[in-house]
């Protein structure tokens, strides 16, 4: 049976000026350590989208709060404070980037 799967529409807060490139690494690497190595490939995450400010991911139905409780404990980038705010949950990923 197919997995069902969510669109994760996050915001970046900071006061700082970070890259897409920056940002994008950090949330992969906080899923990674949160979830871990089973849990990513269970979770199935993918960055659809990226800028330095927004950013939308795609993950399984049933990992949609441990993905979002991993981009809450993202503290800091680069040296930088920063806080990550979940603003739309979807299921159609046209829904999610109307946000931007």
């Amino acid at each position: 049976m197919r997995e069902k799967k969510r669109y994760l529409h996050y915001e970046v807060i900071t006061d700082g000026n970070l890259s897409a490139e920056d940002v994008k690494q950090a949330v992969q690497e906080s899923v990674q350590q949160f979830l871990g190595d089973y849990g990513c490939a269970q979770a199935g995450i993918h960055c659809i989208e990226n800028t330095n400010k927004y950013g939308v991911i795609k993950t399984n139905t049933k990992y949609v709060n441990q993905v979002k409780t991993a981009l809450a404990v993202i503290k800091t980038i680069k040296n930088q404070n920063v806080r990550f705010a979940t603003t739309k949950v979807s299921g159609m990923i046209n829904k999610v980037k109307r946000r931007n």
